[in-house]
């Protein structure tokens, strides 16, 4: 049998689920479909949301990125980490059933380190951003340690 993520699972629970944990972790979230399409997300950082998916060529990224990271997901992995096109730190947790790869859990949109500023002005001259915002919501994104990261994502897995 074949399953469809959005038909076998309650996605107002989901919703709940993944704005708790945003609440609980302060890390974003989403739900993503194995062909891309994202059917929930929680708490996203405003560079993704204003900049990174709103300009077509950055937000080719962000699906390249996205899909770059869900295929790199085998059946027994936890969880896979993945620095995206845009320079952010994602996380994705797979979602199996009856050996299915339906989806992932997708989380991140932080860095392990202090960003590369002069990647993200560059970025910002590229793809035409105000880099004044750009840079302004750049400072909004939290650096984290790879061991606080490892435990939040055992809630995920």
């Amino acid at each position: 049998m074949k399953y469809n993520l959005a038909q076998i699972l309650d996605m107002q629970k989901v919703e709940e689920l993944l704005k708790s944990y945003t609440k609980a972790t302060g890390l974003v979230s989403a739900l993503v479909d194995s062909k891309g399409i994202i059917l929930s997300k929680s708490g996203w950082q405003q560079i993704c949301t204003e900049f990174h998916r709103v300009h077509p060529q950055s937000a080719k990224n962000c699906k390249l990125s996205d899909t770059t990271l869900a295929n790199r997901l085998n059946a027994g992995n936890k969880f896979n980490v993945y620095k995206c096109l845009n320079g952010l730190i994602d996380i994705a947790v797979p979602i199996i059933v009856d050996n299915q790869h339906l989806g992932n859990l997708f989380t991140g949109q932080f860095f392990f380190e202090e960003p590369d500023f002069l990647f993200f002005k560059k970025q910002a001259k590229k793809f035409g951003y105000n880099e004044s915002e750009y840079l302004k919501s750049l400072s909004k994104v939290p650096i984290l340690s790879e061991s606080d990261i490892k435990n939040k994502l055992d809630f995920f897995s």
